[in-house]
């Protein structure tokens, strides 16, 4: 049997410029906000490397780069 962890949707956004490095463009994968169980697997979210910036719960997901991980 799977837990909720298994159905949440994730989104990967656009490129945008880096917050880290000034010459690199970044991805975000970032849990559906609109998610009502986001309060209980923000936690667990956190153990998968996710960050929290306001409401969005995200981790970078750029290609070929882990630098900020």
């Amino acid at each position: 049997m799977g837990t909720d962890a298994d159905n949440v949707r994730m989104f990967r956004t656009g490129t945008h410029a880096c917050g880290y490095w000034a010459d690199r463009e970044a991805r975000d994968l970032v849990l559906d906000p609109h998610d009502p169980r986001l309060p209980q697997l923000y936690p667990q979210a956190l153990d998968w490397g996710f960050r929290r910036s306001g409401d969005i719960v995200y981790r970078p997901s750029c290609a070929g780069c882990q630098a900020c991980v």
